[in-house]
């Protein structure tokens, strides 16, 4: 089977199935709960830097702010809040959508060493704090990235060598060579050597009777061979023997 042929296959596959899988993984990937709280009550907790915390609530209005035991770098240390900041957050949801009866309504991210982390807010019902891998994120994403963006370079790329097909060439058969022309005689052609009992015999000058000179030089190369068209007859030698020139019986 073409090579090409295989690597397209293997492409479509990979970004059927790898970016089909990742999609999946992000979208499937629901965090694990690490604290519940009422909204009238200030929640305690200690992030870590490799993780993503989407905040949850019954009132989609309610206002959060927070405090750390250690100082933070504001750019490093930041909540997000929907409707206010961007409202792309979320990694476990999007802005607005329900984890059992709690809105998505806001994200708390941070890559310091905060030591407890204390979110306050102004509103009702019940908050629920979300963790979620860094790891496992990046995980899918991987796969999305491999699967929706490197193989489609590889269909491009075997697209465009199956288009162009296989170039025409020389084959070589005992001491009989069919010679299939070139649109352009710089082109390289495929050579397909298949062994014979009778190969090409080696002539001497003196059995050379009428053939052009050793030293009459070639009008073109082609498959390995040097090519001498004159009075209506093709002669060919290996390139760079020197040899005598031996007629082409095509």
């Amino acid at each position: 089977m073409n090579k090409w042929l295989v690597v397209l296959i293997v492409s479509i596959s990979g970004f059927l199935i790898l970016g089909g899988i990742g999609m999946y993984g992000v979208a499937s990937t629901d965090g694990e709960v690490v604290v519940k709280g009422d909204a009238s009550e200030s929640i305690t907790f200690e992030p870590e830097w490799d993780k993503y915390y989407d905040i949850f609530a019954d009132d989609k209005e309610i206002e959060i702010s927070f405090e750390t035991s250690n100082p933070h770098d504001p750019e490093l240390t930041y909540l997000l809040r929907c409707g206010e900041d961007d409202d792309t957050i979320g990694i476990t949801a999007s802005c607005g959508d329900k984890r059992e009866s709690s809105y998505l309504v806001a994200d708390f991210n941070t890559v310091e060493d905060l030591g407890e982390v204390t979110l306050i807010f102004d509103g009702s019902g019940e908050v629920v704090i979300v963790e979620s891998s860094l790891y496992d994120l990046t995980g899918w994403l991987t796969l999305i990235c491999t699967g929706c963006c490197l193989c489609p370079i590889g269909m491009i790329v075997s697209g465009i060598k199956l288009a162009r097909g296989k170039p025409s060439g020389v084959v070589i058969i005992g001491n009989q060579m069919m010679h299939q022309p070139q649109n352009n005689l710089q082109t390289q052609p495929d050579i397909r050597i298949i062994q014979s009992n009778n190969p090409i015999p080696s002539l001497n000058h003196g059995q050379q009777i009428g053939f052009p000179s050793v030293n009459t030089p070639p009008t073109h190369t082609s498959g390995g061979y040097e090519w001498l068209n004159t009075n209506d007859s093709m002669y060919f030698r290996e390139i760079g023997s020197q040899g005598n020139w031996q007629e082409f019986q095509g």
